[in-house]
């Protein structure tokens, strides 16, 4: 009896002590040593040195996701939302707590400057008209530009719904308007409209790509499973005790949706979901010019999965999931090779889940002590998560013996930039946003 209580002990402390080491890993604790912090990425040493490397743009309200416009040009396109704290307190609660505009913004990572693009609408007669709307109850979250198509996807957050908003983008002003001076004046929007479906719950929908080149049809993740109106700050103690497991036991409930255009008057568009495949919190997406691979985040997972889609129909086929290096938010395709079979992404990295904003909020955080490559101290924690730009090579997906490569091109601190959602490199620069932290941070390599 002695011994298999013994047993019984022995084997309980090993199944405590394997259930910590992966609760660790997950949340990055057990990762905080193998970070590398290039020079100039973080403030280190003592006194603390600013990052000499890294500047940050000064703007109203954090930009969560970035898509390309003009590689070669070095232009990005973003947009602007408290987008974490619409999380935390909900639709209704953080409107009445706004009081800046949201808007598209125009990013040139080669000058460091952003600027809020003017948006219009073509009216029968009229021509391009000011479009009115009220940009104070607008929260921008996932973002995607179609080179094929022009056209701009957006998932919107209003306090009465989120849709997904879908703009053309024009580079020459419209007739009849008035340029001011300053940079990329030529650039602006025409609002094309407003999808919604009962399928997109508030505060939900997270990312968007468009699925076919003619604008057809498009693809959004769900992040929550449900109608997200109180906030994580207001749920009861049960609301928070099942959205605490769901992440602890990697429940699967959030869908991938595709939206196709009908010819149904009064319903334009149907949606519905994409596959039967279910996430923890469906994030990031990603897709190929050729609308031939969709890759899809799930940060909550530790996991990228990649779908082929088939022609005409868009419906999708999984060909491999993965762990990524650390937990990934947005994603974007950078470079496409068809006869090379090989395509480059760049993610918004999560390397220490336990200082990102769901991490505090559910308890985890803390401060925690760091190095950078030249040895020279720093810290991490709470309202200062490091993260930055990691890029994925993935290749053989016309083949079965796919092959992911994956390296780290920048970590920062947090401390001018924390929480990173975005993150792309453009000629030896990287631009990176954040959900939580106001402005957009520049670094060189």
């Amino acid at each position: 009896m002695l011994r298999a209580c013994v047993a019984f002990g022995v084997a309980l402390l090993a199944a405590i002590a394997y259930q910590g080491r992966r609760l660790g890993m997950r949340l990055g604790y057990l990762k905080v040593a193998s970070l590398e912090f290039g020079p100039g990425h973080g403030s280190f040493g003592q006194p603390p040195e600013p990052p000499d490397r890294c500047w940050k743009s000064a703007l109203e309200a954090p930009v969560e996701d970035l898509t390309v416009l003009d590689q070669n040009r070095g232009l990005l396109l973003g947009a602007t939302g408290h987008v974490w704290e619409c999380a935390l307190l909900g639709a209704k609660n953080s409107r009445e707590n706004r009081s800046h505009s949201n808007h598209v913004v125009l990013v040139d990572s080669k000058k460091q400057e952003v600027k809020a693009l003017q948006v219009f609408k073509h009216l029968p007669g009229q021509g391009h008209v000011a479009y009115t709307s009220d940009p104070a109850d607008h929260v921008y979250h996932g973002i995607f530009y179609s080179s094929s198509s022009r056209r701009l996807y957006a998932v919107c957050h209003r306090v009465a719904f989120t849709s997904v908003e879908v703009f053309l983008v024009h580079e020459g002003m419209p007739m009849g308007s008035e340029a001011s001076e300053g940079f990329h004046d030529s650039f602006f929007l025409e609002h094309l409209e407003t999808v919604r479906s009962a399928e997109f719950q508030r505060v939900a929908l997270n990312d968007v790509v468009e699925a076919a080149q003619d604008g057809s049809s498009f693809f959004v993740t769900e992040w929550l499973d449900h109608d997200h109106v109180t906030g994580f700050r207001h749920y009861s103690a049960g609301q928070m005790m099942r959205h605490r497991l769901t992440l602890t036991l990697k429940a699967r409930h959030t869908r991938l949706l595709k939206c196709l255009r009908t010819e149904i008057v009064g319903m334009p568009w149907s949606c519905a979901a994409a596959t039967a495949d279910r996430f923890v919190m469906a994030n990031g997406l990603a897709i190929t010019p050729d609308r031939r691979f969709l890759f899809l985040s799930d940060p909550a997972a530790g996991e990228v999965v990649i779908y082929r889609v088939e022609s005409g129909s868009e419906s999708l086929t999984k060909v491999l999931s993965f762990n990524p290096k650390h937990a990934l938010d947005n994603l974007e395709v950078v470079e496409s090779g068809v006869e090379l079979d090989e395509v480059v992404l760049h993610g918004g990295s999560i390397p220490t889940p336990f200082t990102s904003g769901t991490g505090c909020e559910g308890g985890f955080g803390m401060t925690w002590p760091i190095q950078d490559l030249k040895g020279r101290s720093g810290f991490i924690g709470c309202h200062r998560s490091p993260g930055g730009l990691l890029e994925i090579r993935v290749r053989g997906l016309k083949r079965q013996d796919v092959e992911v490569q994956m390296q780290d091109r920048l970590l920062h601190d947090g401390s001018l930039l924390s929480d990173v959602s975005s993150a792309f490199c453009l000629d030896g620069r990287v631009v990176v946003g954040s959900p939580a932290t106001s402005g957009l941070l520049f670094c060189d390599l």
